[in-house]
C-alpha cells in the first residue's frame, strides 16, 4: 500500500512539474529571450510592445527610450510607473540583475488583481523597457519565473 502511495506522489509530483516548465520565447525586435507560461498566446507583437496572456495571466513588455532612467533612479522611476497605471497596495520590491539587463520590480494590485511591475535596463543601447505581470493567486510561480528569466540573445 505503501508502494502505491509513493508512486501516485511521485506521479502527481511529475505530472505538475511537467506542466509547470515554461515555454522559451523570443521577442527578435529587441533581441531579447523570456520564458512564458505554456499555453500563453500572443496578443500583440510588434516594435511597440509584446504582450501575451491565458487564463488567469498576462504580460505586457514595452520598450522606451529615456536616458534620464538610469540604475541611480531606477527603482523611484519603476514605483512612479506602478502609480500612473493605477496600481495600489505597492510594496517596494527590489534590484535584480537579469542576464543582460538591470532591473527593479514592485509588486501591486490593480482592480483585485496582483501584478508585478518591473523596469529593465540595456547597459549597451538606449533600449529600456517595462514589464507588467498580472496574475491570478494560483498563478504566482508562474509570475516569478517570467520575472527571472529575462535574457539578452
Amino acid at each position: 500500500m505503501k508502494q502505491k502511495f509513493l508512486l501516485l506522489a511521485f506521479l502527481s509530483f511529475w505530472a505538475v512539474q511537467a506542466n509547470a516548465q515554461p515555454d522559451p520565447w523570443e521577442w527578435d525586435s529587441y533581441n531579447m529571450k523570456f520564458a512564458l507560461p505554456k499555453g500563453c498566446k500572443v496578443t500583440k507583437s510588434t516594435g511597440d510592445a509584446f504582450e501575451a496572456s491565458k487564463t488567469g495571466f498576462s504580460v505586457g513588455i514595452y520598450p522606451f527610450k529615456d536616458a534620464s532612467v538610469t540604475h541611480d533612479n531606477l527603482a523611484d522611476a519603476t514605483l512612479k510607473l506602478a502609480k500612473e497605471l493605477k496600481y495600489s497596495s505597492i510594496e517596494d520590491g527590489g534590484e535584480v540583475d537579469l542576464n543582460g539587463y538591470e532591473g527593479y520590480y514592485v509588486e501591486g494590485t490593480k482592480s483585485g488583481v496582483k501584478a508585478i511591475i518591473l523596469s529593465l535596463l540595456d547597459a549597451d543601447s538606449d533600449d529600456n523597457f517595462f514589464v507588467v505581470i498580472a496574475y491570478a493567486p494560483d498563478m504566482e510561480d508562474y509570475a516569478l519565473v517570467v520575472l527571472k528569466s529575462f535574457q539578452k540573445m
